[in-house]
C-alpha cells in the first residue's frame, strides 16, 4: 500500500515482488493522479532530477540501480467511487466504517469550518488570495457566522495570521486531520467550507447534516505555470457530483462553468 506517487515510491516497488499494488487515499491527489495514471500521462508531468534521457541520466541510473518507471497498474482504496466510471481503474471503495461507527450527533455552533489548503503560490499576485478571502470572511461575518480557518498542515502561517488580525477571525493548526479532530469535540460548526480541499467530501460522509460549501478560484487568477486547468476542473466535477454547493465567481473553465450553473445558486 502506498500514498502519492514520487521517484523514490517507483524505485522502491520496482524492486519489491509484490501481488496488489494499492493506492490509499490522498484528498485531491487521489482525483488528479486517478486520471493521470488511466490516461498514462503522469510520466509527463511528474518529473524527477534524472528524468530526461541523457547520457549523464541513464550512466547514474545504472550506476546506483535506479529503476523509476512509473507504475500504470493500481488498485484505488477511495471514497471517491465514481473513479471506478470515469478512470476504468480497480476500486476498492472507502467507506469510513471505523469513523462512521465513531460519529454521533452533537450540538452545532453558529461557526463555519473553513479547510485551507496550500494554494497560496499558486496565485501570480498574492493580493488575490486576500482579496478572496477577505470576501469570504465578511460574507460569513455579516450573516453572523464566526469563521474559524483551519490551516492545511504544510500552509504558511504568517500571511493567514496577519489576515485574522486584521479581520478578527480565528485560526488554528490541528495536530489530526478534520475527520479525527470532530469526534473529539463536544459541538459541531454549522457549515464546512473551502477553496479546494476534499475534506468537505469525507466530512459530509461522517456528519451529513452540515451544510458543505465550495468556493471556486478563476483560473485567470492563477500562475499558469501550475498548469491547474485540468487539476481544479477534476475536483470541482468531484464536489458536484457529491452535491457539495457552490459560492462565489465561477471560475474560467468552461464546462465547470456550464454545471455549475444548472444545480448551483452563486451565494456571492
Amino acid at each position: 500500500m502506498i500514498g502519492d506517487y514520487s521517484h523514490l515510491i517507483n524505485y522502491y516497488m520496482n524492486r519489491l515482488h509484490y501481488r496488489d499494488l494499492i493506492m490509499l487515499d490522498d484528498g485531491t491527489g487521489t482525483v488528479y493522479r486517478a486520471h493521470q495514471i488511466q490516461n498514462r500521462t503522469l510520466h509527463t508531468t511528474h518529473k524527477t532530477r534524472f528524468h530526461a534521457k541523457s547520457i549523464l541520466s541513464i550512466w547514474l541510473n545504472r550506476l546506483f540501480g535506479i529503476d523509476e518507471r512509473y507504475l500504470y497498474k493500481v488498485t484505488l482504496f477511495t471514497i471517491y467511487k465514481e473513479l471506478a466510471q470515469d478512470t476504468q481503474l480497480p476500486i476498492i471503495y472507502n467507506r469510513y466504517r471505523f469513523l462512521q461507527n465513531k460519529t454521533f450527533t452533537k450540538p452545532q455552533r453558529r461557526t463555519v469550518y473553513f479547510l485551507g489548503s496550500r494554494i497560496q503560490e499558486w496565485f501570480t499576485d498574492r493580493t488575490k488570495f486576500s482579496e478572496y478571502l477577505k470576501s469570504i470572511v465578511r460574507y460569513y461575518q455579516e450573516q453572523d457566522i464566526q469563521f474559524f480557518y483551519i490551516l492545511h498542515r504544510k500552509e504558511e502561517e504568517g500571511h493567514i495570521a496577519e489576515m485574522a488580525k486584521q479581520l478578527e477571525f480565528e485560526y488554528v493548526r490541528f495536530e489530526n486531520i478534520i475527520e479525527v479532530e470532530l469526534l473529539q469535540t463536544d459541538t459541531l460548526p454549522m457549515e464546512i467550507a473551502t477553496f479546494v480541499s476534499t475534506g468537505v467530501t469525507t466530512l459530509k460522509t461522517l456528519y451529513p447534516n452540515l451544510i458543505y460549501t465550495f468556493f471556486p478560484l478563476d483560473i485567470s487568477d492563477l500562475d499558469p505555470s501550475f498548469n491547474l486547468d485540468e487539476r481544479l476542473f477534476k475536483v470541482y466535477e468531484m464536489f458536484i457530483q457529491h452535491d457539495i454547493r457552490q459560492a462565489g465567481i465561477p471560475p474560467s473553465v468552461k464546462t465547470i462553468a456550464e454545471k455549475t450553473k444548472k444545480s448551483n445558486k452563486y451565494l456571492l
